[in-house]
């Protein structure tokens, strides 16, 4: 399995996880890292998880694809655990440790046995390690160090615990039963006080903790990282061609983007995808009950049902006129990155649409989300006037089927300005969007009849969030 078909997988799961009915509370991102032999999580803010392209390295040899896949959920899920159940400040969690001696690393183990043993009681699943990989068990009697033996009891789930040291069993159990981060820390005390300081070398949350403590180390682990299932940046990413086989409004030239940046922007969104409760009345008896409906001879009895957030369809189409040089185009290419991402989650569809005024043609080029980084990279403010209204009505097949257009723009539009009339009339809904001073915002008034107008891409971000048009 080869990194692009690993984060694909790994892209699956997540959007599995974020539609189902026990996906996490908080927002969260899955990044794929080139050259990482294991999966690390930290909170950044938001929730942030790595897995590591070369973490399926000490599976057994032979492992039908399945397994592989499964091998793999194993990983994610494991980071997910620390998620739900792990202290989000671990600089406060290793002073606190450094302050008792404890080693990091030995909370960091005793941590996985708790937070792993909080989700099998969660979904009732196991981890299944002991079947991707080869364990070393000793025989019964013939026992490990204490480490080795309380490891080795993580890696086979409290399995053949009879077999094992019984005093590390005991602080097994009570490690597994603990209900906080913080809470486990008597316990090592006590551990260090029976067995000494020895601990593994070692472990997916001293990663984790570098990550909040050290922005240098958090920017250099960052380099390279790619979302799942999207190729990494030093492997060829083709772009997608217009019909004639040559991009007509792509630079030639790549611009850094701060990608990484644009998903934390679009993580806020994450929370209006998931299920949600809605009340509903029924004649099923429950616990509730309407007075008035009852009189009314109507449904009567109230209940709370699950309901699951329908797929939108988004489209943006984005002003490459001259007059977008500088902030405002970097704020489109940025926002086409959040909309991207939120479809590489599977959360919409929907197309990007990039405009301009070449001499006096109108010119337009469509690319369906997700796109690549490179696509983004190329995108630059160079037209002589913007194209907008042609470039709604000549894709307006496509974008009458999106739920909603939206058209990031400086609202400086000098040409043909957008006939809001008959946009309409087509089935279109236009949300013009605009980031930048606030005395300019008054000339999107003229071409949208509805838009969204802030001073930063991120005051926007949260408007629109708001707004719930997303």
């Amino acid at each position: 399995m080869n990194a692009v078909e690993m984060g694909i997988a790994v892209r699956g799961m997540t959007t599995d996880l974020l539609l189902g009915d026990d996906n996490p509370t908080e927002p969260f991102i899955v990044r794929m890292k080139p050259q990482f032999n294991t999966a690390c999580w930290s909170w950044l803010p938001p929730h942030t998880i790595y897995i590591g392209e070369k973490c399926l390295g000490r599976a057994k040899k032979g492992l039908k694809k399945p397994m592989v896949l499964a091998y793999l959920q194993a990983f994610l899920t494991h980071e997910v655990s620390h998620l739900r159940w792990t202290d989000k400040d671990l600089s406060r969690i290793n002073v606190l440790l450094a302050s008792s001696g404890i080693p990091f690393s030995l909370w960091n183990l005793f941590e996985d046995a708790r937070i792993e043993h909080r989700e099998r009681q969660r979904s009732g699943k196991k981890f299944n390690w002991n079947e991707y990989e080869n364990i070393s068990v000793p025989a019964v009697g013939a026992y490990g160090s204490p480490i080795h033996e309380f490891f080795l009891l993580i890696q086979l789930e409290n399995e053949h615990r009879e077999e094992r040291m019984v005093e590390v069993v005991a602080f097994y159990d009570q490690a597994i039963q603990t209900e906080t981060s913080i809470g486990l820390l008597p316990l090592l005390a006590n551990w260090v006080t029976r067995f000494g300081t020895d601990a593994p070398p070692s472990g997916d949350l001293q990663t984790s903790q570098q990550l909040q403590q050290d922005s240098h180390f958090r920017d250099t682990f960052n380099e390279g990282t790619v979302l799942p299932g999207m190729p990494s940046p030093a492997e060829p990413a083709s772009i997608k061609l217009s019909a004639k086989g040559r991009s007509k409004l792509l630079s030639k030239s790549i611009e850094d983007v701060n990608f990484q940046r644009a998903e934390q922007l679009a993580s806020k969104f994450l929370a209006l995808f998931g299920s949600r409760q809605v009340t509903i009345r029924t004649e099923e008896p429950s616990a509730r009950i309407s007075a008035r409906h009852l009189e009314l001879e109507r449904p009567c009895y109230q209940r709370k049902v699950a309901v699951q957030t329908i797929i939108k369809r988004i489209c943006l189409v984005v002003d490459c006129s001259g007059s977008m040089t500088g902030k405002p185009i970097y704020d489109a290419k940025m926002l086409t990155w959040a909309l991207s991402y939120l479809a590489s989650l599977g959360k919409i569809h929907g197309c990007l649409i990039l405009s301009a005024v070449v001499g006096d043609k109108a010119v337009s080029e469509v690319f369906d989300f997700p796109v690549t980084r490179e696509i983004v990279s190329r995108i630059h403010a160079f037209g002589d006037a913007e194209g907008l209204n042609a470039a709604i009505l000549l894709n307006q097949s496509k974008l009458q089927q999106a739920d909603m257009v939206f058209v990031k723009t400086d609202g400086e539009i000098c040409d043909e300005p957008i006939d809001k009339r008959e946009v309409q009339q087509r089935g279109i809904t236009v949300c013009g969007l605009y980031s930048g001073g606030v005395q300019q915002a008054a000339r999107m008034q003229q071409h949208f009849n509805r838009f969204i107008a802030r001073d930063s891409l991120d005051s926007l971000m949260d408007a629109l969030l708001q707004s719930r048009l997303v």
